[in-house]
């Protein structure tokens, strides 16, 4: 699956920066639904509850975290896969 990795804009109401997780893409929205339930804060906005926000700061965090994982499994793979060229290189040398 082609993950959407793009940081998403916060809004601030009263000066709460926040992010509402319905307004994710649905690949963030499902990985980010996989962390504590305590980072989940509502706001109330113009007579509107919001039951789906997170502080901004947390997403970014988490954000942060998942790209670093990413590009870290990335790196490995691509290192796995030119160790696996590099043996075959040498096997044909020999023969």
């Amino acid at each position: 699956m082609k993950l959407n990795f793009m940081l998403k804009q916060s809004n601030i109401y009263k000066g709460i920066e926040y992010v509402q997780l319905s307004e994710l893409p649905a690949d963030q929205r499902e990985l980010i639904s996989q962390n504590p339930r305590d980072l989940i804060i509502k706001i109330q906005v113009d007579g509107k509850i919001l039951n789906d926000c997170i502080q901004f700061k947390d997403y970014e965090a988490w954000y942060l975290h998942q790209f670093k994982m990413r590009s870290f499994r990335n790196a490995e793979t691509s290192e796995s896969r030119n160790v696996g060229v590099t043996s075959r290189a040498v096997v044909a040398e020999k023969v």
